[in-house]
């Protein structure tokens, strides 16, 4: 659904439904007894920061904390270094790569 509105250009209306999509994330995170259902949910958390709100600060805290949830998880090691790397980039500015 996220990626429909994005490719419609409603940067409002995504910044909404991502919030909404956050929201209940956080509900089912909190609800739920299965710590592996808590790590996914941080882990999409996550990747909405990034794809839909460009918050790369609050996608790292989520992909860290679903990886304490299960260490080891490749794709939450990927992320986490993907991110680490645009940060780093980004910090370092233009042409300071």
């Amino acid at each position: 659904m996220a990626e429909r509105y994005a490719e419609m250009k409603a940067p409002a209306a995504n910044v909404a439904n991502a919030m909404v999509a956050l929201r209940h994330l956080d509900q089912v995170a909190n609800l739920s007894g299965d710590v592996r259902v808590r790590a996914n949910t941080k882990a999409v958390a996550g990747f909405i920061h990034e794809r839909y709100l460009a918050d790369l600060g609050a996608a790292m805290a989520c992909y860290r904390e679903a990886l304490e949830m299960v260490p080891g998880d490749e794709t939450l090691i990927e992320a986490v270094a993907r991110l680490q790397s645009e940060i780093k980039a980004r910090d370092a500015g233009p042409g300071r790569r």
